[in-house]
């Protein structure tokens, strides 16, 4: 990203439609960009507390406002959406959760780009004050996709849950899936998934909005159970915990939004074997696809490692690891080539400025 002389990144936005409001004053949480219809651009989808529709990128002018908008399936809740082929017909369907009756629901995608999709629901959800992020993947290795949901509460007690849902031999239409638990702690108003030590198999991260603020990765042993890599606590995570190569060096890093602590970023770099060329990295020009940041020059560190000063604003600095996760050590295995030359992962903490647009809008 190429930071101009006075620090502020301008863009205008694009309405591309109209869709139902939030009970969220920042608008709804639940969104992918994913390709849902044949053919063309991959298409926006949306979780508004009235319904699951839509977008379609229109094949000219793309900035007129002109997006076709397709009704998915009714729902009262505005979270997270999962998008996976979960009955494996070769298109991407749509997992969610909704919000007064705590069920955990998938849309069936009828693969013609028409609306109005078949839900079936998988399971429920009773123990959760209201049901948040979900996605949806082959969590045991069975061949068939699994559905994972998160609790959101007021983050008083460490009694939220992490839940998978397993989807049964007789096919994802059963009503009838199978509920496991993954983990239970403060409110989790994140969650994503991919396979973070490269063993083939699918791994969770898991971090708190409140409480004590932990994030880690969930290790899966490829049956679906789940131990925890602790990376960090201290710092809140939501709708963050999003995994990203931001450093181009081949492995998977962090990065998280707060919404109490709204003004700061933090992102966790993960230590691999390119350790060494970890200055270089950073500081080289933007490639084609670009890096999200550059952290500027490195200066020595007290604890040996790599520290870097950033242009100010914005401003960043090397945060240090606290005791519980610093005791924490990577096993052997595949797990090495994540966290390879020191454990926790790098966390630098990026705080954001945000100018009076001229318009009241925020730049």
């Amino acid at each position: 990203m190429n930071i101009p002389s006075d620090n502020i990144i301008k863009a205008l936005p694009v309405r591309i439609g109209n869709s139902p409001r939030s009970d969220h004053p920042e608008g709804f949480q639940g969104y992918r960009v994913v390709q849902l219809a044949a053919g063309g651009r991959p298409e926006i989808a949306v979780s508004t507390l009235q319904d699951v529709y839509y977008f379609a990128v229109p094949g000219t002018e793309p900035t007129s406002g002109k997006w076709s908008r397709t009704f998915v399936a009714p729902n009262d809740s505005d979270e997270g959406i999962g998008v996976a082929d979960i009955d494996g017909d070769g298109d991407l369907d749509i997992s969610f959760t909704s919000g007064g009756g705590k069920e955990v629901k998938w849309a069936r995608n009828p693969g013609d780009g028409s609306g109005n999709w078949h839900v079936f629901t998988l399971g429920s959800f009773p123990e959760a004050d209201w049901p948040d992020r979900c996605e949806a993947a082959d969590l045991n290795g069975d061949g068939r996709v699994d559905i994972i949901a998160t609790e959101e509460n007021s983050g008083c007690a460490p009694d939220a849950l992490a839940c998978w849902w397993e989807q049964p031999t007789r096919g994802a239409t059963n009503t009838h899936w199978t509920r496991h638990t993954v983990a239970t702690q403060f409110t989790m108003n994140n969650l994503d998934l991919a396979d973070v030590d490269r063993d083939g198999d699918v791994d969770l991260v898991l971090a708190e909005h409140r409480g004590l603020r932990r994030i880690a990765v969930w290790e899966n042993n490829g049956r679906g159970v789940f131990r925890e890599r602790r990376v960090g606590e201290g710092h809140e995570s939501h709708l963050g915990g999003r995994l990203a190569d931001l450093d181009a060096d081949g492995d998977l890093d962090l990065v998280s939004i707060a919404y109490d602590d709204f003004a700061k970023v933090h992102l966790w770099r993960a230590m691999t074997a390119f350790e060494p060329r970890l200055a270089q990295l950073m500081h080289r020009p933007a490639p084609a696809r670009g890096n999200l940041l550059s952290l500027g020059d490195p200066v020595p560190s007290r604890d040996n490692g790599p520290s870097f000063i950033a242009p100010s604003p914005p401003t960043m600095k090397r945060q240090p690891s606290s005791t519980g996760s610093a005791s924490r050590s990577p096993r052997t295995g595949p797990w090495r080539n994540w966290v390879r030359g020191r454990w926790p992962p790098q966390l630098f903490s990026l705080e954001c400025r945000l100018r009076a647009h001229p318009t009241g809008e925020a730049t």
